[in-house]
């Protein structure tokens, strides 16, 4: 067994190895095992408290797996994400694209629009902002896909006036306004095809109560058309 605690645990008592053992949250994995390991081998399998102990090192072992599972599920994308939301994503990653060369265009050559001071941190807290919600939209997050479309919606409201100002202004500021608006909303009719709709549908139930909930639904749904056959 390769562990290199095991050596430097050697001269301890049974005591002290106990005391390790029972104590997770003050050790190395690799502590607790050579711990619980050394003490087998003193003892014997036989050995009750030894035995719970290492009952106890294999629950949270498997516990502490579950946790990893769950972070990295946090972090990828289903596999079974559709292929219109990552086009979503795509696109308002492109449209924070386009509003950055704005920003950049303005800041150059207009000087009476340029964003001065704290105003920067301000115009660039609105991107960071989109970029994670563009970000767990791609992780497949109904909250993100829910915060754009309303966002995006309440941005038509005030969009058409902006772009008549900034085609004053200058026409590429105009234009990319035009360009950027169009991918926004490609952005949101993709989020709200009936594909993606379906499978946030049951992505909900499936974090509700699993796949007994769904199975209910369907018998639910199976008997309800039964009935209006009756």
């Amino acid at each position: 067994m390769e562990n290199r605690f095991i050596q430097k645990f050697e001269s301890k008592s049974d005591d002290e190895l106990k005391y390790i053992a029972a104590n997770p949250d003050s050790y190395a994995e690799d502590a607790l095992e050579a711990a619980v390991y050394l003490l087998e081998e003193r003892t014997g399998s036989n050995d009750s408290e030894t035995t719970e102990l290492r009952k106890k090192l294999e629950r949270d072992k498997t516990a502490n797996l579950e946790k990893e599972k769950i972070r990295e599920k946090e972090f990828t994308a289903p596999k079974d994400l559709p292929k219109n939301v990552k086009m979503a994503a795509y696109l308002i990653y492109s449209s924070l694209g386009i509003g950055i060369l704005k920003m950049a265009f303005i800041q150059y050559n207009i000087p009476d629009l340029a964003i001065k001071g704290t105003s920067i941190v301000t115009s660039l807290s609105i991107p960071a902002v989109l970029i994670f919600i563009a970000y767990q939209i791609s992780l497949g997050k109904n909250w993100a896909r829910i915060t754009f479309s309303v966002l995006t919606i309440l941005g038509f409201i005030v969009t058409p006036g902006i772009i008549v100002e900034q085609f004053i202004f200058a026409d590429f500021l105009g234009f990319a306004s035009v360009f950027q608006t169009i991918i926004q909303l490609i952005a949101l009719i993709l989020l709200w095809t009936t594909p993606v709709r379906d499978w946030f549908h049951t992505e909900t139930f499936k974090k509700i109560g699993g796949p007994e909930v769904l199975d209910e639904m369907h018998f639910e749904e199976d008997d309800s058309e039964f009935n209006d056959l009756i």
